[in-house]
């Protein structure tokens, strides 16, 4: 597709762009761009150069591991480029690798961040429990061929909704120094074979959803008690946990602001 070649005027303000991802994180290195990897943030920093001849910092709402997927990943950017928003989109997508997807776009206050403005982010870890591994699923869920129920996982996890402080379940790369986070909600619930957990918070620690579901494993493996999670919440300790699962399983469903 040719380049939008769009000439910059300095008398207009810098528009302020939200745009809604979507992007299967297989082949990525995850979202924040760098230097040697391929990033989906990368990827799209380089479609915008190509569409609009501006080099664009953009600003996700957060970072997602190589390997996590999204349904819904915001982020914004300003330019001066008076481009319709349907236009940019479509040119967009003509840039990008098929998988990573523009689904929405739009011009939002000059104020306004993906980041900052954040006020709940939903994630989905999807368990396959069936006894061989689904050759359409493998890519997008962690493989676990037991007999893992709803009330198990729900028993478990819900000594975690609230706020509470998190080390148990946080990474030894994890740079936060408040550990404490928010999850307002946590939903399970199963499809056929496959078992799906949503989270609901304010913001969540490096690796903190993939440590849970660990620990959720390990204690269903090892024939525990599900009020066994809410020992090892309360002991502040990461060893006390279990491993943390597979990013292929993680997905990103949406931002809310």
């Amino acid at each position: 597709m040719p380049l939008l070649l769009i000439m910059q005027n300095p008398d207009f303000f810098f528009r302020n762009i939200l745009v809604v991802v979507s992007y299967k994180g297989t082949n990525f290195f995850g979202w924040q761009k760098q230097k040697k990897e391929i990033t989906i943030q990368g990827e799209i920093e380089s479609a915008l150069f190509k569409v609009l001849h501006e080099k664009i910092n953009l600003t996700g709402s957060g970072r997602t591991d190589a390997g996590v997927h999204a349904l819904g990943q915001t982020a914004n950017f300003k330019i001066q480029s008076q481009i319709k928003d349907w236009k940019l989109l479509k040119a967009l997508n003509a840039n990008l690798p098929d998988d990573i997807r523009i689904r929405n776009l739009k011009e939002v206050d000059e104020k306004f961040s993906a980041r900052y403005s954040t006020k709940k982010k939903t994630y989905r870890y999807r368990v396959y429990t069936e006894k061989t591994k689904s050759p359409f699923e493998n890519e997008y869920s962690y493989f676990y061929p037991y007999d893992l129920d709803v009330k198990f996982v729900k028993g478990a996890l819900k000594y975690l909704v609230g706020r509470h402080d998190f080390t148990s379940f946080s990474s030894i790369k994890d740079m936060n120094k408040s550990k404490i986070r928010t999850i307002k909600k946590i939903r399970v619930y199963k499809a056929g074979g496959m078992l799906n957990v949503e989270f609901v918070g304010n913001g969540f620690l490096y690796n903190m959803i993939r440590i849970i579901m660990g620990t959720v494993i390990d204690l269903h493996m090892h024939k525990r008690k599900p009020s066994e999670m809410k020992k090892i919440l309360n002991g502040h300790n990461r060893d006390l946990a279990g491993s943390t699962l597979s990013s292929k399983g993680l997905f990103l469903v949406d931002v809310k602001y």
